[in-house]
C-alpha cells in the first residue's frame, strides 16, 4: 500500500471521527434543550397537580441520571463526557403500558403495591370508584406468583394508566407522549454510546384499557415505535359509545407495526355493569383472538353473571400472559396456552 494512499485513508478517518464528534455535539445541545423544558414543565406540573399530559416525570430515575450526567441546565456539560459514563446510564430494556378499565384506576393501590414510574400515589381514584379490577390481575402476575413478569419486574419500566379520558394527568395523552419523549431520549442515547439498547415496548389493557392498547399501539407507531406485544384484555369502549360497539362485530385492528397482539374477550357478561352487558370483541388481523366461555373458561360463570370483571384474574388470562410475555423475553420460548 502506497504511503499516498495510507495517508488519504488516516485523513479520511480523522475527517470521520471529527464529522461525528461534530454531530454529537449537536445532538446533545438540542437534547438539553429539550429534555431542561420537560423537567421545568413536569416539575411544575406534579408541584401543582396539574395534568401533566405532555412529558414523562422528570424524577424517573434513567431519565433524570441520563440528564444529570450531560446537561447543566439547558446547555451541554463543559466537562468531558466519557464513553463510560454515558454507557452507565441504565435505559430500559423492558417498557410496559398498563391501561385499567374505567372506574378502575387506583393510584394509591398501585403505587404502594407495583410503583410504576408514572405515579406517586396521590393522583386519587377514577369516577371516585377505583374497583383495581385489572390492577389486581396484574398484582397477581408480578408479585404474588411464578409468572413471567413477576421474575423480571425489575428490568420491566412500568406505566399505569386509566382508559376513560376523566382523569387527563394519567389518561391516553400522558401515555403516548411520555412515550413519544422516551423514544426521544433512546434515540439520543443510542447515537452517542457504544453499547446500544435495544428496548421492547409492551401493552396492556383491560375492558375501556382493552380499547386503549389497541389506540396506543395505533399513536406509537408515528413516533417510530414498534409495539412488540399487545395483549387486550375485554376490550370495550367507553359507555357513552357502547351502543355503538354493541351492534359492532370487532373493535379496532391490529397495527401493521405491532409485532404481536393477542386478545381474549368474552360475549355472557350481565350485572357487571347494571343496565349494560359487558361482552368484549374480536380485534381485526390479530395473531390470536381467543373468545373465553363458561366451557373453556371454568372461571366464568355459566349464566354469565359479572363474567366481564371475572375474565381478567381467570387463570386462562392468567397463563396466556405467562406465556406471551415468556416470548418478549425469550424469543426463543417454545412455550404453548393455547
Amino acid at each position: 500500500m502506497s504511503k499516498l494512499l495510507i495517508t488519504t485513508l488516516v485523513l479520511l478517518s480523522t475527517l470521520s471521527v471529527a464529522n461525528a464528534l461534530e454531530d454529537n455535539k449537536k445532538i446533545l445541545k438540542k437534547y438539553c434543550e429539550v429534555a431542561h423544558q420537560n423537567r421545568q414543565i413536569s416539575k411544575i406540573s406534579i408541584d401543582n397537580k396539574f395534568s401533566y399530559t405532555e412529558v414523562c416525570r422528570y424524577d424517573t430515575p434513567w431519565i433524570e441520571n441520563m440528564y444529570q450526567t450531560l446537561c447543566n441546565g439547558y446547555q451541554v456539560k463543559k466537562d468531558a463526557i466519557t464513553n463510560e459514563q454515558i454507557n452507565e446510564i441504565n435505559a430500559p430494556e423492558y417498557i410496559l403500558f398498563f391501561f385499567d378499565g374505567a372506574a378502575d384506576y387506583n393510584a394509591g393501590l398501585a403505587h404502594v403495591r407495583l410503583s410504576p414510574i408514572n405515579i406517586d400515589g396521590t393522583e386519587g381514584v377514577e369516577l371516585g370508584m377505583g374497583n383495581a379490577n385489572g390492577l389486581s390481575a396484574l398484582i397477581k402476575m408480578m408479585i404474588y406468583s411464578n409468572h413471567t413478569l413477576a421474575k423480571n419486574k425489575d428490568k420491566i419500566e412500568l406505566h399505569y394508566h386509566s382508559a376513560s379520558g376523566f382523569k387527563n394527568s394519567v389518561g391516553f395523552s400522558s401515555a403516548t407522549s411520555c412515550a413519544k419523549e422516551t423514544k426521544y431520549y433512546l434515540d439520543v442515547l443510542n447515537s452517542i454510546r457504544e453499547e446500544k439498547i435495544n428496548t421492547k415496548w409492551m401493552v396492556m389493557g383491560y375492558s375501556n384499557g382493552g380499547a386503549m392498547t389497541i389506540d396506543f399501539q395505533n399513536r406509537v407507531t408515528d413516533y417510530g415505535i414498534s409495539i412488540d406485544l399487545a395483549f387486550s384484555i375485554d376490550p370495550i369502549v367507553q359507555t357513552i359509545f357502547y351502543p355503538t360497539h354493541k351492534i359492532k362485530d370487532t373493535i379496532g385492528e391490529r397495527n401493521e407495526n405491532t409485532k404481536r397482539f393477542v386478545n381474549i374477550y368474552q360475549n355472557t357478561d350481565i350485572d357487571s355493569l347494571p343496565g349494560f352487558q359487558l361482552r368484549g370483541k374480536p380485534v381485526v388481523n390479530a395473531d390470536l383472538n381467543i373468545l373465553a366461555t363458561p366451557y373453556n373458561t371454568s372461571d366464568l360463570s355459566s349464566d354469565g353473571t359479572y363474567n366481564h370483571v371475572r375474565i381478567v384474574s381467570s387463570d386462562r388470562v392468567f397463563k396466556a400472559t405467562d406465556c406471551e410475555f415468556e416470548k418478549v423475553f425469550n424469543p426463543k420460548s417454545n412455550c404453548k396456552w393455547n
